[in-house]
């Protein structure tokens, strides 16, 4: 047996993943359990609904909470919520496994609070700008606004390294590209919405927040290209 087989896979994952992900799972988990009739009764088939209802973020709520100044309580906790519920199981499974695979990444090249940092800058700071333009109606549920912050905080890692090794800087924006070329074939293919809006936002504000926390990141960078 090759040592350290035997160690649990789960305990190589940053504690502040889990911080992140387990809020997600234990949502869906039990809104499957109501769905399913093994939790709430009959009553429980609607709690997804009734999720929606209180934590989707939604531009019209943010509009009207800004025009009458009274909007902390009604549009701060949709902003924190919402990541945490999602249109099914699948979606659920596809937000969580990004954020624990990006996650471990980022938390092993920076501090692992700033995972928590880009994911919750990104989910409030997209939320508030997708809010505030004047063409998005949907709501807003999910965590794809913070996945695409750690998207964002990869690609400027990665960005800094190709610049210290001369590498072909275009080279990290593969992912953010591949991503959003996906995201606007599939919205093209079906219903038009604008809230990959909020995922680009995401991944902008999670880019220059890496800039910001990593110790010398962004003016590093630059010093890096006006040597070669």
């Amino acid at each position: 047996m090759q040592q350290g087989s035997g160690e649990a896979p789960f305990n190589a994952l940053p504690w502040v993943v889990w911080v992140i992900c387990l809020p997600m799972i234990a949502m869906e988990l039990t809104l499957q359990l109501g769905e399913n009739g093994l939790a709430g009764g009959r009553e429980a088939i609607g709690w997804r609904v009734l999720a929606f209802d209180k934590l989707a973020f939604a531009p019209e709520i943010l509009r009207q909470a800004l025009a009458t100044g009274q909007w902390w309580d009604e549009v701060g906790q949709r902003a924190l919520g919402y990541p945490l519920v999602h249109y099914g199981f699948i979606d659920t499974a596809f937000s969580v496994a990004l954020t624990l695979a990006l996650g471990k990444w980022v938390a092993e090249v920076m501090r692992p609070v700033f995972v928590l940092v880009v994911f919750l800058g990104a989910s409030i700071g997209a939320a508030m700008v997708y809010g505030i333009l004047p063409f998005t109606d949907l709501a807003l549920v999910g965590a794809s606004p913070g996945v695409f912050g750690l998207v964002g905080a990869f690609t400027f890692a990665l960005w800094s390294r190709l610049v210290i090794r001369n590498g072909p800087q275009q080279s990290a924006f593969l992912m953010i590209g591949f991503l959003m070329g996906i995201q606007i074939l599939f919205r093209l293919l079906f219903e038009w919405q604008w809230d990959w809006v909020a995922d680009l936002v995401g991944f902008g504000i999670g880019f220059a927040l890496t800039a910001i926390l990593v110790p010398g990141g962004w003016q590093g960078a630059l010093r890096r290209m006006r040597r070669r």
